[in-house]
């Protein structure tokens, strides 16, 4: 996606682009287990994560309104958000008026970090996105990731196999694609958070300084010819 941009919108000639993929070494601080114990979350529930800015480009409020029906419909479902900003009252108002307050947690963004590993899936619900590191976090936790169709999704989600993408950006289509995610047996679960974690290698911080520097070089090669 942020090709496309390069080359259609800004007008860039194709070989002069080179794409290197974000990169980081993320390290979980806690295992599943703790992390759902301190969270609060039992065994046996089904746990969508949102680790994200609460303002309008994340679109929480897509979030909120696709969960309703899965929480409807899925015992067990629960929703953690992380995170703060300016669309957090409205968020708590929407989750109290559709009676969904005992399936929806807050905790802010600081705490992330220690709780992602607890997630069954990580769910984006934002408008746009370029790659977020959010999703290189959650793959190298062993977290399938559920999102809108967004940048970093060709990236790193394998439909079925690391994650769900959404058909579409109403909110009926992030909730079918949660609920899709819910269908899976836990095997089947555990399955893709092993994908999740071995995909997750492809995004070290390694990996893309060796991008980098195989740009430069190929740049400096060129300009001595």
């Amino acid at each position: 996606m942020e090709q496309r941009h390069a080359s259609c919108d800004l007008r860039i000639r194709p070989h002069r682009l080179a794409l290197v993929a974000n990169g980081l070494t993320f390290q979980p601080l806690a295992t599943r287990d703790r992390a759902r114990e301190v969270m609060g979350y039992a065994p046996d529930e089904l746990v969508f994560g949102f680790v994200g800015r609460l303002s309008a480009e994340k679109n929480p409020a897509r979030l909120i309104e696709a969960f309703a029906p899965v929480a409807a419909q899925v015992p067990g479902a629960m929703l953690a958000i992380f995170g703060h900003g300016p669309e957090a009252d409205r968020i708590h108002r929407r989750v109290s008026s559709l009676g969904i307050s005992d399936r929806v947690r807050t905790w802010s963004g600081q705490e992330a970090r220690a709780f992602m590993p607890g997630f069954d899936a990580l769910v984006c619900s934002s408008d746009r996105e370029g790659m977020p590191l959010v999703f290189i976090e959650a793959l190298q936790s062993g977290v399938p990731i559920v999102s809108t169709p967004v940048g970093g999704t060709a990236e790193c989600v394998i439909p079925g196999v690391t994650g769900m993408v959404a058909t579409g950006f109403e909110p009926r289509h992030l909730a079918e694609a949660m609920k899709a995610m819910a269908s899976f047996d836990a095997r089947r679960r555990l399955s893709m958070a092993d994908a999740a974690r071995e995909h997750g290698l492809r995004f070290s911080a390694e990996r893309m300084a060796d991008g980098i520097a195989a740009v430069y070089r190929q740049v400096l090669t060129e300009h001595r010819q």
